[in-house]
């Protein structure tokens, strides 16, 4: 399979993730429930890295993408200075592909990032990444949230896991290009993982923290629609 194939789905996945962690709406300071556990603390922290974490995936997906390029289209050997000796630098690395890991994670995260746009715009302004009960809440039981309670955190999970596919697949960039063999490269790994990893473990730790305020708000109605909706995050299994 062309190398060539490879770059839409680079495109694919850095709008897939840049749409899961972009957040539709913010709530008032007032708004938001005093939450202060140690998961709730690495979400926050997660949260506000979220910028940097975009930007490396771009950057990553940037790179891989000229690499890709630098060795299927003779063209780029026209690229003007400076530029030409970034192509150069980056078309070192030529062993570039989509492997069946690899596929399996884009898929993932598309799906992961798809579920969580399902859920802005069935939950429309209510929608928000800080817990909150804002001032004209009313619990939203169609759309995806008819199948799991919490299935924002189902996206964000999927989204996770693909990451980890697609990064860590052989045909990657930052697996062929030697950069995970560097310290510098592992720590910043680790680093990212570590974020990645503390921030899915904070929303997973959320659903008891979530459902408590739900049906302290909402009552009767909350056990209705968890008596109809029993699974928080997948179904069949949690």
């Amino acid at each position: 399979m062309s190398a060539l194939f490879k770059v839409p789905c680079i495109l694919l996945v850095s709008l897939a993730f840049h749409n899961a962690f972009t957040s539709p709406n913010a709530p008032d300071p007032e708004e938001r429930a005093p939450v202060n556990t140690l998961g709730e603390r690495f979400v926050k922290l997660g949260m506000s890295m979220i910028r940097v974490r975009k930007a490396i995936l771009w950057g990553l997906g940037v790179m891989e993408i000229i690499a890709i390029l630098a060795n299927t289209l003779p063209v780029m050997g026209a690229v003007p200075q400076p530029a030409s000796n970034l192509v150069k630098m980056l078309g070192q690395v030529d062993d570039l592909y989509l492997t069946p890991s690899s596929a399996a994670g884009m898929l993932l995260i598309v799906s992961g990032s798809l579920i969580r746009w399902q859920c802005y715009r069935t939950m429309k302004h209510l929608f928000t990444f800080e817990i909150s009960i804002r001032k004209d809440h009313r619990l939203v039981t169609t759309g995806p949230y008819g199948v799991v309670r919490h299935p924002s955190y189902m996206g964000t999970l999927a989204v996770h896991i693909g990451m980890y596919c697609w990064f860590g697949s052989r045909g990657s960039w930052l697996r062929e290009s030697g950069l995970l063999d560097t310290v510098g490269g592992r720590v910043s790994a680790i680093l990212f993982a570590t974020s990645m990893t503390g921030v899915l473990v904070g929303l997973l730790r959320r659903v008891p923290v979530e459902d408590a305020m739900l049906k302290r708000t909402f009552g009767k109605q909350w056990d209705v629609w968890a008596r109809r909706v029993p699974y928080a995050l997948v179904p069949g299994l949690y």
